[in-house]
C-alpha cells in the first residue's frame, strides 16, 4: 500500500501570475508533477474558501489550484462584468500561463448568480 503523507504536512503557496488581462491571484499546494486539480470558488467568494481542502487534496496525490477568479480577491478586476463566457477564458489563460498542459481536472462550487442559466 502506498504512504499517504498527512494533510498537516502540506504548505500553502501563493502567487500571482500574468494573463493578457491582468494578474490572477492563485493558491496552490502539492507536488510539482502531480495530477493538476483546479479548484473554482462560488460567487462571490475567492480562493481563500479553498484553503481547508488544499493540504487534504495535496495528500491524496493532487496538485490542487485555487483561483482567484478575474474580479474577485486578489485577482484583477475588469473594467466590466464578464459573462460566463469571459470567467472562462480568464481561468483558461491563467492555467496556461501557470504552465499546465494535458489532462487536468476542475471543480467548481456551486454558484447561484442572476442572470446566470443553471443545468
Amino acid at each position: 500500500m502506498a504512504r499517504v503523507e498527512a494533510a498537516s504536512t502540506w504548505k500553502i503557496w501563493k502567487g500571482y501570475v500574468d494573463t493578457p488581462e491582468g494578474q490572477v491571484h492563485y493558491h496552490r499546494c502539492g507536488s510539482d508533477g502531480a495530477h493538476p486539480l483546479i479548484l473554482l470558488h462560488q460567487w462571490p467568494d475567492g480562493a481563500t474558501q479553498w484553503d481547508p481542502m488544499l493540504p487534504v487534496l495535496a495528500a491524496k496525490g493532487f496538485l490542487a489550484i485555487a483561483l482567484d477568479m478575474p474580479m474577485f480577491g486578489q485577482s484583477y478586476k475588469p473594467e466590466e462584468e464578464p459573462d460566463l463566457g469571459g470567467f472562462a477564458e480568464g481561468v483558461l489563460a491563467a492555467v496556461q500561463a501557470l504552465g499546465y498542459q494535458g489532462p487536468m481536472d476542475y471543480v467548481g462550487h456551486h454558484s447561484e448568480v442572476p442572470g446566470w442559466p443553471c443545468g
